[in-house]
């Protein structure tokens, strides 16, 4: 089950990547990119209060500006550039083997 979620959690975050690529968002857009986030992270099977869990904690540990930045590096350069770029690599795995323990409500 883990492994699922964290399947999941990867997926979510490279497409989330694909759409504050191309849409834009602005770093200044709080709420609608958790809001953006929550929408996707319930698409994928994810229950509302775990996704907003797991936002939460995103931007507790990198803080809303970093977060947005990687998530854009992430966007540009894909599965191929966490390979080699470390902070993209803890992103990816705080994403799929923090937050699903600490958001497992």
């Amino acid at each position: 089950m883990k492994k699922i979620v964290a399947i999941v959690a990867f997926v979510f975050l490279t497409s989330l990547a694909g759409v504050i690529v191309k849409t834009g968002l602005k770093s200044t857009n709080f709420s609608e990119s958790r809001k953006t986030y929550v929408s996707g992270c319930t698409a994928n099977g994810a229950s509302e209060s775990r996704c907003q869990c797991s936002f939460d904690k995103i931007i507790e540990k990198y803080g809303y500006e970093e977060y947005i930045r990687l998530t854009k590096e992430l966007g540009s350069v894909g599965m191929e550039g966490v390979k080699t770029n470390l902070k993209l690599s803890q992103l990816v795995s705080f994403m799929t083997v923090d937050i699903p323990k600490i958001c497992s409500n």
